[in-house]
């Protein structure tokens, strides 16, 4: 992979990459995780001397959120900036658009435990200012669409825009209740709260809604113990 690809995969300039391999510079901690996955690789730091333990909710709640990200995609997927639905989310970032993340990449940032596949749900402002900033971001995905359908197809993954929640919360809402949350090295993302997502799959109801309103109940309970 030479320097200009390297870039263009990362979204790093050439010219820092070129100061980094000549050791004019040290990189900091999320550049070079960025690098090192923009390759195809990833990179694991554990306490010495600790064993996981497998299976523990407690520890998997204890991950950071861009920890647990990697692992529900899984590490093909996750480990490549190429083909990771994550750079869906950082092409939205770097155009500015403005969008809550919700649906199952959301819960897992709260600490829901499952497999991710390659479906982003977020909720969009709607204004034509995102509405420009979106278009942007689309024609960098390459993506396409059905006419009047909510999901997009990009080479990366399907991204399905709302401008509501099923319970009826819009952007405005969802922001002033959302935390940011790191969901990758680098990438900083508004997530919908917990009672937000709550809300939006109790007024879904279907039997794999209950099942995640439980989970998520949970969660939200051991937060304020």
């Amino acid at each position: 992979m030479t320097q200009h690809e390297l870039a263009a995969t990362a979204d790093v300039p050439q010219s820092s990459i070129a100061r980094i391999e000549k050791g004019r510079v040290s990189p900091r901690a999320d550049t070079l995780l960025t690098l090192i996955r923009a390759t195809g690789h990833d990179l694991s730091l554990a306490q010495a001397g600790v064993a996981p333990q497998e299976g523990d909710s407690g520890d998997w709640l204890r991950l950071q959120p861009a920890r647990r990200t990697h692992d529900a995609l899984g590490d093909r997927v996750a480990s490549d900036i190429r083909t990771s639905p994550i750079r869906m989310l950082r092409v939205l970032r770097r155009f500015n658009v403005p969008f809550v993340l919700i649906g199952d990449l959301a819960e897992v940032a709260h600490g829901a435990r499952g497999t991710l596949g390659r479906m982003i749900e977020i909720c969009i402002a709607q204004t034509d200012v995102a509405a420009s900033r979106l278009a942007t971001a689309l024609d960098e995905l390459g993506a396409s669409r059905t006419s009047g359908s909510p999901v997009v197809e990009t080479a990366v993954g399907r991204l399905r825009l709302w401008s509501r929640t099923a319970a009826g919360d819009d952007y405005d809402l969802l922001d002033r209740n959302a935390t940011q949350v790191q969901i990758d090295v680098g990438l900083l993302v508004a997530v919908a709260s917990l009672e937000d997502l709550i809300r939006h799959r109790r007024s879904r109801g279907g039997a794999g809604d209950l099942v995640s309103i439980g989970i998520l109940q949970s969660i939200a309970d051991d937060s304020i113990r």
